[in-house]
């Protein structure tokens, strides 16, 4: 588990990488979209929270929770070695945890929590988000295309929530 998390955070991703997360932004883009029409604005995006300066928020942002979290979910709880249904297993095991992580945040009351984290359509989301991660992961075997995916979501939730100043 050690050696496929240091492989994964020291390998340096290939432009096709790049571009494979430059589609799957557009997936999560077109998909934040819709769940936002079905179940409106505030289903996905929150105006509670922190406010804070954008200056200061887009770099805390990119270690918490942005690279935190893919350390976490992707480089340490994703199965390195295993085959067929055993890994589709633990694989969609790391993202049902990744998912139900947001939940425990606010139950935890950690300061970044809001109670949107408790919502189906916001946590529909962060599947999506960890079924991506998780796909990039597995093709390009590197951290840092799912650490850059993951912080531009958060960036672009932060902004279009109005939380940033």
């Amino acid at each position: 588990m050690i050696t496929a998390f240091r492989d994964r955070l020291v390998r340096v991703p290939k432009t096709r990488d790049w571009a494979e997360m430059l589609g799957l932004l557009a997936i999560f883009s077109v998909t934040t979209l819709a769940v936002s029409l079905i179940f409106g604005k505030d289903a996905v995006f929150s105006s509670s929270g922190p406010n804070v300066s954008v200056w200061l928020f887009l770099p805390v942002s990119f270690f918490i929770p942005s690279l935190f979290e893919e350390a976490v979910f992707r480089g340490l709880f994703q199965p390195a070695g295993h085959r067929g249904a055993q890994r589709a297993l633990l694989l969609a095991l790391s993202i049902g945890v990744f998912v139900l992580w947001h939940p425990v945040q606010v139950w935890l009351g950690l300061p970044m929590a809001q109670s949107l984290f408790l919502q189906l359509p916001f946590l529909t989301l962060v599947a999506v988000l960890g079924a991506c991660a998780t796909i990039m992961v597995q093709r390009s075997g590197s951290l840092w295309t799912p650490v850059v995916f993951h912080w531009c979501i958060v960036v672009v939730w932060k902004l279009l929530s109005g939380g940033s100043t």
